[in-house]
């Protein structure tokens, strides 16, 4: 599965930079994230779940930062399972800042996820278009948490 976005977000670079290089502060910009804790430098303890029509699934996952160059470029890894048939992932992310403006950066984002086991076989185009909505309300939950005020970012894991 892959997704991607590119958006803009009126906010100083180093304010989005802040923002979006402590995931304890994404996590909750993560549709269906219940629980993030930092389980040691630059790595974090993740559980998801997701909310599909027909059956949800949970994820829990270790993330860690591997590539930190402020204030332009992240790249994350992720190693997990989930709880249908014993399922595995990987997943890679990168973020690319570019100040626009004073007060504009556009975020491009890109998340390549591998499953192994369990969904593997579910249907691609099924993944593909959970994967681009998720990304969508990810996209979205950023927006509003960075377009608030400083110090005004505070609601519940996995909602904005």
């Amino acid at each position: 599965m892959f997704a991607e976005e590119k958006f803009r977000v009126r906010a100083p670079i180093q304010r989005v930079w802040e923002f979006m290089s402590d995931l304890k502060k994404i996590g909750p910009c993560i549709p269906g994230c219940e629980k993030i804790e930092a389980v040691g430098e630059n790595t974090y303890e993740m559980t998801i779940t997701i909310r599909l029509p027909v059956f949800s699934i949970t994820a829990r996952s270790i993330t860690t930062l591997i590539e930190i160059a402020p204030p332009y470029h992240l790249k994350s890894v992720t190693e997990g399972q989930y709880d249908i048939g014993g399922g595995e992932f990987h997943q890679e992310t990168l973020v690319d800042l570019e100040e626009i403006s004073d007060n504009e950066v556009e975020i491009s984002f890109s998340a390549d996820t591998k499953l192994e086991g369990g969904l593997a076989g579910f249907s691609e185009k099924i993944m593909n278009t959970v994967a681009k909505e998720l990304a969508e309300q990810f996209t979205k939950n950023i927006q509003t948490r960075l377009e608030r005020e400083p110090g005004d970012e505070d609601f519940p894991m996995g909602q904005a």
